[in-house]
């Protein structure tokens, strides 16, 4: 989960996410502002809209890495898409049988 996201990683993997203001807001150093902008110069076009979102994200966040894009997901109840890119990153949850509850 440390692995830093790539812009056709995040495109394929993320194609299925629809409201991507609400991600975006839940990434780190996103700021509404940027959210507006990019909102502004790309009206009704979903998948320009998340290009300008990701490239805007890694060009103001160097540090990013998948746990961000995760936990951006899990803050914007993705879940499917948790699921997804947990799978493509080969993170396994640990869950207790007994409990059902996930182990840290």
């Amino acid at each position: 989960m440390d692995g830093k996201p790539d812009m056709p990683d995040l495109l394929d993997w993320l194609q299925e996410l629809v409201d991507w203001q609400a991600f975006a807001l839940f990434l780190p150093k996103m700021e509404k502002h940027f959210v507006a902008i990019i909102e502004k110069n790309r009206v009704g076009d979903i998948p320009a809209q998340k290009i300008a979102m990701y490239d805007k994200w890694l060009r103001v966040y160097p540090e990013a890495n998948w746990g961000h894009v995760i936990k951006a997901l899990e803050k914007a109840k993705e879940e499917e898409l948790v699921k997804k890119v947990k799978k493509k990153l080969g993170v396994m949850e640990l869950v207790d049988e007994s409990t059902g509850m996930k182990k840290l």
